[in-house]
């Protein structure tokens, strides 16, 4: 039939999590295809040093082209304003663009394909196209984020979330030097990203329950008021005007109990998300996406590991999603003037009062858990800490227990 494609692993999803994701893949030796609709919305976004160091690695060429040097970025927080760090910036169009031109580069192939169902059966999947194209897959990696299909009832939800976003373009690029910053406002906080070529861009982050309204009208007025009387943005707004249409999006933490059922497993956006606030979005993609390949190598050709494999994924995934929740709150707990504001009183007391880091970590003890090894998920022995509850397996690519045992000898001596 000419309408119909057999692979062995499709994933659904271009961006950044369904990208690596192949691309891991493939370098395993399975034949895999991506299936997808190109991203509309060019919404910009920032990245860390670690997440440009990971791409690096991944030696995604046509990809690191389109993203920014580190640009300076500072925090008008709680009546202060101060320098934090650096970060880079991406146009999301450009970056998913260039992330198909690895792909290509790659030899997997692309389908622009809008999906209207996926099956999953206990020996094979069937992925129907609106087009009519229908695939036969072994297994599924569903990568199209907050678009996924998925159960509400499989989530744990942050506190609900929108994010507001608008393009603006500069009339004096010439005189303006790339910057980012955040500002705390009483129902919410603004970023801005200039990338110093005339191309701004702000998101305004409020309660989902906010009277913001949803009407795109109110939106626009709403953002573009906001932005234009920020005195913190005063050598900006007397040169910007807005370019299109204004998007508004979900930003509610999410993390999915169940990202693996049957021959599917979500990574991206559909298997955890963090508040914009932590800056942790393409970070928790691709640390969900570089595990991924490994936990279905195992499912697929190590079925005795199911379950550890299973275990591994989610476990993982769960730690770090509460680990950049709780930083967000912490942030979020810097900004004193509004604490009476229902905004500001969920997010200072969501997920929970635990510590996001250990103030001084400490060995408790040795036990067995699921480790990456030789492309599989195999239980071994690991030094389990207060910072590092999943176990640490190897230190310098020697086994951290055989590294513990010596040094508790030479204490011992002493």
């Amino acid at each position: 039939m000419e309408n119909q494609e057999h692979t062995e692993i499709a994933i659904l999803g271009c961006g950044p999590a369904g990208i690596v994701t192949a691309i891991g893949l493939a370098k395993m030796g399975y034949k895999v295809c991506v299936i997808a609709n190109i991203r509309k919305h060019n919404v910009t976004e920032g990245i860390s040093e670690r997440v440009f160091q990971a791409l690096t690695t991944l030696s995604l060429q046509h990809t690191l082209k389109k993203i920014s040097s580190p640009i300076p970025r500072s925090v008008s927080w709680n009546g202060t304003h101060s320098a934090a760090n650096t970060e880079r910036l991406i146009r999301r169009v450009s970056f998913d663009n260039a992330l198909l031109k690895d792909l290509a580069n790659a030899n997997i192939p692309f389908y622009n394909e809008t999906i209207i169902k996926v099956e999953t059966h206990p020996s094979s999947c069937l992925i129907v196209c609106k087009s009519g194209k229908t695939f036969h897959t072994d297994f599924v990696v569903e990568a199209r984020g907050r678009a996924a299909p998925l159960s509400k009832k499989s989530h744990i939800r942050g506190v609900d979330s929108l994010s507001i976003c608008q393009n603006w373009q500069s009339s004096n690029a010439d005189l303006m030097s790339p910057e980012a910053i955040a500002i705390s406002i009483e129902n919410g906080w603004l970023w801005l990203a200039n990338n110093g070529q005339g191309n701004i861009f702000t998101q305004v982050s409020v309660s989902a329950k906010s009277n913001t309204g949803s009407a795109k009208e109110k939106l626009s007025t709403f953002i573009h008021k906001l932005v234009l009387s920020r005195p913190e943005l005063a050598h900006i707004t007397p040169f910007i005007e807005p370019e299109g249409k204004v998007l508004a999006r979900s930003s509610t933490p999410l993390f999915n109990k169940h990202p693996i059922k049957d021959r599917l497993i979500c990574v991206g956006d559909a298997a955890i998300s963090g508040d914009p606030l932590s800056g942790s979005g393409i970070f928790l993609s691709l640390s969900a996406a570089l595990i991924a390949p490994v936990v279905i190598n195992t499912l697929l050709n190590k079925p005795q590991n199911k379950t550890l494999a299973e275990t591994f994924y989610v476990a993982r995934l769960h730690h770090l999603f509460y680990r950049f929740c709780r930083v967000g709150r912490d942030f979020y707990k810097m900004e004193s003037r509004w604490q009476e504001h229902p905004f500001w009183q969920e997010r200072c007391a969501w997920p929970d009062q635990k510590l996001a880091h250990q103030e001084k970590d400490r060995i408790i003890g040795v036990a067995k858990r699921p480790v990456v090894n030789n492309g599989f998920i195999e239980e071994k022995e690991v030094v389990i800490t207060a910072e590092q509850p999943l176990g640490i397996w190897k230190i310098n690519n020697n086994n951290a227990v055989d590294v513990l045992s010596v040094q508790l000898k030479k204490l011992n001596i002493s």
